[in-house]
């Protein structure tokens, strides 16, 4: 980085902290908490959360179904490998979609990403 600041489409790297993150085009803003779909920022404003990544679902902050039925699950296990265990909750997710297409899908498979589709 030169001196009179990055070139477009170089990351800045935020130099106020041990945690190394590149970001674009300008120091991140620090995230104090979330509700629904707004992360509120340590300054205090409140912004819509349209982000999204890998492993990633877009399903809200501190939503209390949400976070029942994750403890419920952790408190049986966290995970089993697909590729050697079947287990209750993607059975029941398969019934779900099964049933809310009408009976047009014959069966479903969870896969980690669409590198795996065919």
């Amino acid at each position: 980085m030169g001196s009179l600041g990055p070139l477009i489409g170089e990351p800045i790297v935020s130099e106020n902290s041990l945690f190394y993150q590149i970001v674009y085009p300008s120091a991140a803003p620090i995230v104090e908490s979330a509700d629904g779909l707004y992360f509120t920022l340590t300054n205090g404003q409140k912004i819509i959360d349209s982000t999204g990544g890998a492993a990633v679902s877009t399903i809200g902050h501190n939503n209390a179904r949400v976070k029942n039925a994750i403890i419920k699950q952790l408190n049986k296990f966290t995970y089993a490998h697909p590729g050697y265990f079947q287990n209750s909750p993607s059975h029941e997710l398969a019934d779900i979609l099964f049933q809310s297409t009408g009976s047009e899908l014959s069966r479903a498979c969870f896969l980690g990403s669409n590198e795996y589709s065919c």
